[in-house]
């Protein structure tokens, strides 16, 4: 009934972006028995930042995308929308972020709609789903209303940039590209413990060029793409007072000959974050599951979270 999104060009969602057919993504690399050992989960979500204040807004969303093929819709049974999200993320990932939203004091969203809106020409509604809330009726939205909280969480409008995105993982983030209301970023993997406590914040950056992987580096984006890594720093503020969570940059190839990825963690104010130290390990494989072990392992060596 619903599908995690996937990262496609604006033009043409047919045109999804380019994986390494070998090792898959990095979500993939971290459902590994390493991180039940230690009672760690890994959650992943959208969230604001309200530039005046400089703080992250309490209240993440998570996207989904409805299947064409489901008729009528939109649906508002709270039952049915629940079943569904349980359906794509499983009643356990769905359980696990209602606890860290509460022990971080988040609310939580899920905005479910279907991916071959033009929004542009003939706008649809959004279906609104404040997971955790069982009094809550699920609403309607219009992308009007969307992009009015947007600001409101925000802070006031921030344009990303002429002509909006190239790819994104929907047809209503890239139709809010073009506006000064863009979709929130991205938290890729939370890692969270049994207590609901963040312990470390991983963002995955696609190499997608014929070079070697070891000169991939915080210092090649962090200063043309300055909101996406002080947001970062920020969310990391927010979830720990002492801003010693580590925040972990894993640089994986697309290119089937590179057999590398590199991890950095960052450490220093949150907008002026800098490498503290790297590490090569190997291209995790799909057709090797211990290589998925081996990686989840040295994330958690450089997180400072050595295996039991």
């Amino acid at each position: 009934m619903l599908r995690k999104p996937v990262l496609a060009k604006c033009d043409n969602r047919r045109l999804t972006a380019k994986i390494n057919p070998l090792a898959g993504e990095p979500q993939e690399w971290l459902t590994t028995p390493v991180l039940k050992q230690r009672q760690l989960r890994v959650l992943s979500f959208d969230f604001f930042v309200n530039w005046p204040r400089r703080s992250i807004a309490d209240e993440i969303w998570i996207k989904r995308l409805v299947r064409e093929e489901i008729s009528p819709w939109p649906v508002l049974d709270p039952q049915v929308l629940k079943d569904w999200i349980e359906q794509v993320d499983s009643p356990e990932t769905a359980q696990a972020l209602q606890a860290f939203c509460r022990e971080q004091s988040f609310t939580s969203h899920y905005f479910l709609f279907k991916d071959a809106t033009r929004w542009e020409t003939d706008p649809q509604v959004v279906v609104d789903v404040e997971i955790g809330v069982s009094t809550q009726s699920p609403l309607l939205t219009k992308p009007s209303e969307l992009r009015q909280r947007i600001r409101k969480l925000r802070g006031g409008s921030v344009p990303i940039g002429p002509g909006g995105l190239v790819y994104s993982t929907s047809s209503l983030e890239c139709f809010l590209s073009k506006t000064a209301d863009f979709w929130p970023g991205d938290a890729d993997a939370v890692l969270v413990d049994e207590k609901n406590q963040a312990r470390a914040i991983l963002e995955f950056k696609k190499h997608n060029l014929d070079t070697p992987i070891e000169k991939q580096t915080l210092l090649n984006y962090r200063d043309r793409d300055k909101l996406k890594y002080q947001s970062l720093g920020l969310l990391r503020d927010r979830l720990q007072a002492a801003a010693t969570l580590p925040i972990l940059m894993v640089y994986y190839p697309t290119q089937s000959h590179i057999k590398n990825v590199k991890i950095e963690r960052l450490a220093g104010p949150y907008d002026a974050l800098q490498v503290v130290v790297a590490h090569l390990c190997e291209l995790p494989r799909r057709s090797a599951p211990d290589s998925f072990h081996r990686f989840s392992e040295a994330v958690l060596k450089l997180a400072a979270m050595p295996p039991a």
